[in-house]
């Protein structure tokens, strides 16, 4: 698919990659924030068939928006810790820190997050015990994945948004998995 010259997705592009340019940390946080957003309503919509949590659905769509300046800083200190250096290696390399040191943070902190913001202290500990593993399997199947086609073929500027996309997919599953695991600890 070409863009023509001139049409509103060719100036929609335009107008992300100046804003990307300009204020980086800002674009990614809101770009997040609506992909976060978004999957929050599929979830509950599509995938449980729910009635539209409000709350919930603002809880996820603020996750995303702090998380982002986390990723965007990662991807630059990856970046640095391999500074100049190419190839098959580097990212392999990248993609083993990545799943290995950043993921498990990103995906602990979720399930704090999330209890933290909707008020269930008590739920946090078990929502990560029942959580965590389920859903470190699943990023392990999804994720590296995704940083393959990132570390070896985005450019640095773009990384975000390639990992917002497929955040939107990856949201939808950690959504219901976090939803699931605070139902199990509901019913004891």
């Amino acid at each position: 698919m070409s863009l023509s010259k001139g049409s509103s997705l060719d100036n929609f592009w335009k107008w992300y990659q100046k804003n990307l340019k300009e204020n980086p940390v800002l674009t990614k946080t809101v770009t997040s924030a609506i992909s976060s957003t978004l999957a929050a309503i599929v979830a509950q919509k599509y995938v449980e068939g729910r009635p539209l949590d409000f709350a919930r659905t603002v809880r996820l769509g603020l996750f995303g928006a702090t998380i982002a300046p986390l990723i965007h800083q990662w991807y630059l200190a990856l970046d640095r810790a391999f500074h100049g250096r190419k190839g098959r290696d580097v990212v392999i390399t990248k993609i083993l820190m990545d799943q290995l040191l950043f993921a498990p943070l990103i995906n602990i902190f979720f399930f704090i997050y999330m209890g933290f913001v909707s008020g269930s202290f008590s739920q946090i500990l078990p929502s990560i015990k029942s959580g965590t593993i389920p859903s470190m399997l699943a990023n392990w199947k999804f994720w590296p994945f995704v940083q393959l086609i990132n570390f070896a073929f985005v450019p640095m500027h773009l990384r975000s948004l390639v990992g917002n996309i497929a955040a939107f997919f990856w949201n939808i599953y950690i959504t219901v998995i976090r939803q699931r695991a605070a139902m199990k600890v509901i019913k004891k």
